[in-house]
Formats: C-alpha cells, structure tokens, sequence
C-alpha cells in the first residue's frame, strides 16, 4: 500500500503571513491539529495546535478571551511554524510513512511531489482508520479473536 491510497489530497493550507488567530480558528472549524504552511503551492513549514498554544498567552494569567485573540492577531504564522520537516512523497510505502511517525513521534507527514509542492498530508488518524479497517476485515476472514487481541469479536 502506498502513501497516496493514505493520504489526504490537497489539506487546508496557510501561508507566512497569516496570524494564529486565523490558523487556531481554521483548525477549530475544520477539527484538525496540523495545517501545512506554503509558498504558492511549495511546502515551507508545518503549524500544530501545540505550535499555537505554546505561542498563545497563558490560561493561569487573568488575560480576557478578546485580549488572547488580539495577541494571537498580530502574530504571523511564520514565527512558530516548524521549518525543518520530514517529509513522505505519494509512492512512499505506508509501512515506511509508519516507521517515521513512531521514530520521531510525529502526528502527520506532510506530503509532496518531486518539486516539493504539497499535494498532501498523512496523518496518525489516518492510521488508526486503516488499523480499524484491517482488523474489522482480519475479523470478518476469521483471523482475528478474542484471546489474541483482547479485543471482544
């Protein structure tokens, strides 16, 4: 199997100059953790919620919501986002995409063609789909019981 039958094809995006007010509420409606940062359609840099909550001011400081949101405003994505990535290309084999998110204890490798254009993103969900999926399937053949996994049939 490989990254692309894996993967999802062209993910939300944001460049630079966006503020972490706009990611934070871009990962709030879309429900997602990771947002790939480019220029143009090249990969550049990678944003988490971490990223942005790291950056946001403390909870423990009695600072009110609209201040927050002015701070996080004024802040452009490109001072956060993580620059030195490891990336999968869509012919990479999934067993591998896996090895590198457990190695380096990623949640999602970015995705990208020859000219490192992102075409996608794989992320840890996207794994545990797939693991659901085999072991509904293992179960269906008959491979799979309870005394093995511990899981109930």
């Amino acid at each position: 199997m490989k990254i692309a039958d894996l993967m999802t094809p062209e993910p939300m995006t944001v460049n630079e100059n966006n503020s972490l007010l706009l990611v934070w509420e871009r990962m709030s409606i879309g429900r997602i953790r990771h947002i790939p940062v480019v220029r143009g359609s090249r990969l550049v840099g990678l944003v988490s919620s971490r990223d942005i909550l790291a950056a946001s001011p403390s909870r423990l400081v009695d600072e009110d919501e609209d201040m927050a949101r002015e701070m996080l405003s004024r802040v452009p994505v490109g001072e956060v986002m993580k620059r030195e990535l490891i990336t999968v290309r869509p012919d990479s084999d999934v067993e591998t995409a896996c090895n590198l998110l457990l190695e380096h204890k990623f949640d999602c490798l970015p995705v990208v063609d020859e000219g490192d254009e992102l075409i996608g993103i794989v992320t840890a969900t996207d794994f545990l789909k797939l693991t659901r999926s085999l072991l509904q399937l293992t179960r269906q053949l008959g491979g799979l019981d309870e005394s093995v996994t511990g899981l109930p049939s």
